[in-house]
């Protein structure tokens, strides 16, 4: 079965051509084609097997070209572009205590620097680590209005 990356069966790219399928062979013999292969050298046919082999290995290359090109599209449709200043706050996608399979946001941590375009060194508890921008939220923090505290008075009782 073809790949859709490269375009080619695993055989082809293996042995530089197609299968030979029971109903090509038939279809052979019925039609009394002589086979010219049966006459090469085994000089010819292992030349012509590595220009086969370069041709295919061209030809998967830019099939997987293509097909990369096709996947990034399909995967930046909903991605989204996140970038963290140093000094922001951030929340951190960590797993738990209790088991490795179960993560949570912890934080917020500030962060510290950033190195390459998606990588970010971020201030934990137990020392800086450089964590990526998948594993990372931006931290808003609430709005505090300014409220001033109301002492109700209590009545007092005169007694006259």
């Amino acid at each position: 079965m073809p790949s859709d990356r490269t375009g080619f069966s695993a055989f082809e790219l293996l042995y530089g051509r197609s299968i030979r399928r029971p109903l090509s062979v038939l279809k052979d013999l019925w039609e009394d084609q002589d086979i010219r292969e049966e006459q090469r050298t085994n000089f010819q046919y292992v030349l012509e097997l590595r220009d086969k082999l370069s041709e295919c290995a061209k030809i998967a290359a830019q099939n997987a070209e293509v097909s990369t090109a096709r996947y990034k599209s399909y995967f930046d449709v909903r991605s989204q572009d996140r970038q963290f200043k140093p000094g922001e706050e951030v929340l951190v996608l960590l797993p738990s205590d209790s088991s490795k399979l179960l993560v949570s946001w912890n934080g917020p941590y500030k962060v510290l620097e950033r190195h390459g375009k998606v990588d970010y060194v971020i201030d934990v508890p137990r020392g800086p680590k450089l964590y990526h921008a998948n594993l990372l939220k931006k931290y808003y923090r609430r709005a505090v209005a300014n409220q001033v505290p109301v002492l109700d008075e209590v009545p007092t009782l005169h007694t006259d």
